[in-house]
């Protein structure tokens, strides 16, 4: 229950949702992202940081965020 309840917060934030939807449609790094969505490179960071952390993405060789088969 804890597991799910953790993943639902990560889920329940706008802007972590946004990058997954831009991730879904094609891969993308930091910087990329940071642009498209309108957020600081920090923010970017932690966000995806955070969504790695909860399995819904993990960055290739390339730099490049996408999503995982979750």
């Amino acid at each position: 229950m804890k597991n799910l309840c953790n993943l639902l917060f990560e889920l329940s934030n706008e802007d972590r949702l946004r990058i997954l939807y831009q991730v879904a449609k094609e891969p993308m790094n930091i910087t990329n992202l940071s642009k498209l969505l309108d957020l600081t490179i920090q923010e970017s960071s932690r966000h995806v940081s955070r969504l790695t952390g909860a399995g819904l993405t993990q960055k290739d060789a390339s730099g490049s965020h996408h999503l995982t088969p979750y």
